[in-house]
């Protein structure tokens, strides 16, 4: 099972396993090691995305240096947009005139 920030244990499972479809050479045994796993690498980007944590924050907590965070980030990043599909502005479309409740806030998407 896997434990990932914002996600039920069934949508992480979900997303761990397009991920490893997505990047099968991840936790690959030749060569270079990656300084973090897949699984690492996600958590860490929806750190990133859920709690805002500073690339320097995401260093420190996770051993690896700005820049692999960086990296790492801008990778998973783009992968979930072309898994999930959506872009802010169709995302904005969907929720047109709803009120929604993201991490127990209310927010309006605008006019109806």
């Amino acid at each position: 099972m896997y434990r990932l920030p914002g996600l039920s244990r069934k949508a992480a499972e979900a997303v761990v396993a397009m991920a490893e479809q997505h990047f099968p050479d991840w936790n690959r045994h030749q060569g270079r090691p990656r300084g973090l796993d897949l699984i690492a690498a996600l958590r860490l980007t929806l750190c990133r995305l859920r709690r805002n944590a500073t690339y320097n924050d995401l260093a420190e907590d996770f051993g690896i240096g700005v820049t692999t965070v960086w990296t790492y980030h801008q990778t998973m990043v783009t992968f979930l947009a072309d898994t999930l599909a959506t872009t802010t502005e169709a995302l904005s479309r969907q929720v047109q005139g709803l009120v929604c409740l993201i991490d127990g806030t209310l927010v309006s998407s605008g006019d109806p």
